[in-house]
């Protein structure tokens, strides 16, 4: 048959071959080539002629090379794999099959065939890639696999099955899977069946058994093994634990009956009516509307007239499937007291009837409390305005705020004077390196609550006086500051000078000081108390010599000052100290006193003169401002100083505990509307409520707060899943699907939400906010009244 095969055939075969194919003659001829060769390394016939195999082939390939093509000249044929090189200078694998052309029993040349391989080289590579890939996933992940013959017999499990169950690999290999119980052979043969038979089996819930004979509940995947041509060889299983989740099921269905026992004995007001008669009452309702036995009655009965309109309208809509709102109404008790209650309503079924339940919260001593705060709050802001202590606020030096007080104090009329002005212009010169030296340590370190320092500064006039400074670390509209309070110690420190050098002097002065002075002995007992103990503390100075300076300190102080009182002896030093004092009607007065040593000139022996006052207002005022610094002023809410320390406390918490939580960020849609609508009196009562109806959807544990003007922020610790966080975001959006009534204006509104979840958005807080903030802007964009999810 190969004699039919003509020359001019062999040519075009080997012209038209997709392979390079290269003739070598030993006879010293030109090398002929076909145009595969051209092709595979990208020179024209022209330039090959004037090419070597060492242009072409790598040079570490060479000897090898030349080695296979000896051999062929020898008449050995072989095949190799080598890599070669484009014109462009890629490089490609190919591999090389060398034949002797053999005539009349000589080798006359070499036949060369070379073919691209790589494709397949890199065609391998990936699966290789791709095998160690899967592989990998097979070790580390945190569900039990389980590989499995036709049979049920273990070929190989991963370290999460060891882990879950107990078992090695070398212990079960080969083996019916050990995992299964006695009691469950029948049915794990059934799955195997199913599964040969082609039905999956997925997320199956049943029992196995641990090595330790522990039983638990899992979710079983089982899925078919192939091999190449399609045949069933084998299943994998993946097992998940869900012993908890099953018996927090058990735990909810038990829940159910205790519920009921619970809405018997719940503090919450229930009622169930239907047309408006009352079919069911529990305790606490009937309590509230000051009847034995409200049952038969009209719901109405209990509504002030001035609501019952409303709660007709708002009746209507729930029964058109409105959600559940909390609205205050206004009641009217059997006995005709008035008062005030959170009312909720929903629809439900009861005895096969359409019905509606109602949740009554008595708020009326809430309403009072909250008007008795804003006159609080009113009074307070006067307070610190009017306060007899000077008061500043200063970040980095610069005096941001000034009350009344303290721009008398340093001879101005008016605090807008020295607003701006670096504090230190104000403090002589012989202390402003002291006090740049504290500033500098408060930021790192903050103060001791009971730090006093002493200073000299300088009015405007140019005069200079003592003060004593108390200081606190705070943050001024977000920037870190310094509060401080100072006041004017002159006369006291001329009165200590006076006393040093005369003792006579000391108790002219002492006598007519408005200050508590004494003087004690070392062994603590009292040798002399000015007359000012009598207006101060009620009781006549006699009534303190020879006593104990020790009797009339608070007990819960005694351990500190008893302390401060030893190192004033061992040290030499002064002390200033506060403690609560015992007044002569039994109450307690908070009182700084300042002990320092001297020599008493008539028995030579070492006396303790202490110097005290009455800082109760101090105090007051001290809590006040510390309260300020965290609350907004209109709502009473957190602010964002308090919020942000929140969070940063709750993230350290969740990494401590691996607990997750929510942070939401709420702002109010179409405000500016009901500002320029109504005025900006309606629109902050807005906030007001808007804030009060939030917190009627929170837990205890949860934390809402004010950013600025109408953005609220909200910190849900502690969730178990990201939908605890979208519930309560569905309920908040549900409050404002109805207009509610402000100073007489039915006002309606809603709010827009986004939520950011931690880990999952960031692991701080400012990341994690404008995550929220983020999504909050989503909700805005898509129509606002909705909520989104970073």
């Amino acid at each position: 048959m190969w004699e039919l095969v003509s020359l001019d055939m062999y040519q075009t075969f080997i012209e038209n071959s997709p392979d390079a194919i290269v003739l070598i003659p030993l006879n010293g001829d030109a090398i002929e080539m076909n145009q595969a060769v051209y092709h595979m390394f990208g020179y024209t016939k022209e330039e090959l002629k004037s090419k070597k195999f060492s242009d072409m082939l790598l040079p570490t390939h060479m000897e090898m090379v030349m080695k296979q093509i000896e051999l062929a000249s020898q008449g050995t044929s072989n095949t190799f794999k080598a890599e070669a090189q484009h014109k462009n200078g890629n490089l490609f694998h190919i591999q090389v099959t060398l034949n002797p052309l053999i005539e009349e029993g000589l080798v006359k040349g070499v036949f060369c065939v070379a073919r691209n391989m790589t494709e397949l080289v890199n065609m391998r590579e990936t699966l290789n890639e791709t095998t160690d890939r899967l592989s990998a996933l097979f070790e580390s992940t945190a569900d039990a696999i389980e590989i499995l013959d036709l049979d049920g017999h273990v070929i190989d499990v991963n370290p999460a099955f060891e882990g879950l169950y107990g078992w090695s690999i070398d212990e079960i290999k080969g083996e019916f899977l050990p995992t299964i119980p006695q009691n469950r052979f029948l049915e794990a043969k059934s799955l195997i069946e199913q599964i040969k038979a082609g039905d999956p089996v997925v997320q199956y819930e049943t029992v196995c058994v641990k090595k330790n004979e522990e039983t638990l509940e899992i979710s079983l995947t089982l899925s078919p093994i192939h091999n190449k041509n399609g045949d069933l060889v084998g299943f994998s299983g993946i097992t998940r634990d869900i012993s908890k989740r099953k018996n927090l099921e058990r735990l909810l269905k038990i829940s159910e009956e205790r519920y009921r026992k619970l809405v018997e004995l719940s503090p919450t007001g229930i009622v169930v009516h239907r047309n408006n008669e009352i079919l069911y009452a529990n305790d606490a309702v009937q309590k509230l509307f000051a009847v034995d036995n409200a049952v038969g009655s009209s719901i109405f009965d209990y509504i002030h007239p001035r609501f019952q309109e409303f709660t007709e309208s708002r009746l209507s809509r729930i029964a058109e499937g409105s959600p559940i709102e909390f609205v205050n109404l206004k009641l009217v008790r059997k006995d005709g007291e008035h008062l005030y209650a959170n009312i909720g309503t929903m629809k439900i079924p009861y005895d096969n009837e359409t019905a509606y339940l109602a949740m009554f919260h008595d708020v009326t001593e809430y309403k009072k409390m909250k008007r008795d705060l804003q006159e609080s709050r009113n009074s307070y802001s006067e307070l610190l305005k009017m306060s007899p202590l000077p008061i500043y606020v200063q970040c980095d030096g610069i005096i941001k705020y000034m009350n009344e007080a303290g721009a008398k104090a340093l001879g101005f009329n008016h605090p807008k004077e020295l607003i701006g002005k670096s504090i230190l212009n104000y403090y002589h010169p012989d202390s402003r390196k002291n006090v740049e030296e504290r500033m500098i340590r408060a930021f790192k370190n903050g103060f001791d609550e009971d730090d006093r320092f002493e200073h000299q500064m300088i009015r405007a006039n140019g005069t200079e006086f003592t003060t004593e400074v108390s200081a606190t670390v705070t943050k001024f509209f977000g920037s870190p500051a310094i509060q401080v309070i100072f006041r004017d110690i002159t006369e006291r420190k001329q009165a200590e000078e006076a006393l040093r050098a005369s003792e006579e002097n000391y108790r002219l002065m002492a006598d007519n000081m408005t200050d508590l002075v004494s003087i004690v002995d070392e062994s603590g007992l009292m040798r002399y108390a000015s007359p000012s103990h009598a207006a101060v503390l009620g009781h006549s100075p006699d009534f303190y010599l020879g006593k104990s300076a020790f009797e009339v300190v608070h007990p819960e102080d005694l351990p500190y000052m008893m302390s401060e009182f030893e190192q004033i002896l061992r040290s030499n030093e002064s002390r200033v100290a506060e403690f609560r004092h015992k007044h002569a009607d039994g109450s307690w007065i908070w009182v700084e006193a300042k002990g320092k040593i001297f020599m008493d000139q008539k028995t030579s022996e070492r006396r303790i003169i202490i110097v005290s006052r009455d800082v109760m207002e101090r105090k007051a005022l001290q809590e006040k401002l510390n309260h300020m610094a965290y609350h907004d002023a209109l709502t009473d809410l957190p602010n964002r100083m308090y919020f942000q320390d929140k969070v940063e406390e709750t993230i350290k918490h969740s990494v401590k505990n691996n607990e997750k939580f929510a942070l939401l960020y709420m702002d109010l849609d179409k405000f500016k509307d009901i500002n320029d609508q109504y005025g900006h009196a309606i629109g902050d009562q807005v906030l007001i409520q808007f804030a009060e109806k939030v917190q009627t959807c929170l837990r205890k544990t949860d934390t809402i707060a004010r950013q600025g003007g109408d953005e609220f922020t909200l910190l849900i610790p502690n969730i178990n899943a990201e939908n605890d966080a979208v519930v309560c975001a569905e309920l908040i959006l549900e409050l404002f699907d109805e207009p509610w009534e402000v100073r007489g204006h039915l006002i309606q509104t809603s709010t827009s939400i986004g939520i950011a979840y931690y880990p999952q958005t960031g692991n701080d807080y400012i990341e994690i906010l404008k995550h929220a903030d983020m999504a909050m802007y989503d909700s805005k964009q898509q129509g606002k009244n909705r909520m989104s999810i970073s």
